[in-house]
């Protein structure tokens, strides 16, 4: 199971539009050594299922545990 620690925590990341933002995540992911870059696919199609947008500027698009291998 993935642990959230501080250290992956990002404040005041910036993005013009969802894939834009998506994108962003998947960076931060992959230089963390959490994902690998095609975990994109999975964001953006979990995202088409439902939004997981909470408001005042609060995401948190997430996958499945099982695309965190891909």
């Amino acid at each position: 199971m993935l642990a959230l620690d501080i250290q992956h925590v990002r404040m005041k990341q910036h993005a013009t539009d969802k894939a834009q933002a998506l994108q962003c995540l998947v960076d931060i992911l992959v230089e963390d050594q959490l994902v690998t870059p095609d975990y994109i696919h999975g964001l953006t199609g979990r995202e088409q299922q439902s939004a997981t947008y909470l408001g005042q500027g609060i995401a948190i698009p997430h996958g499945t545990p099982q695309l965190c291998d891909s």
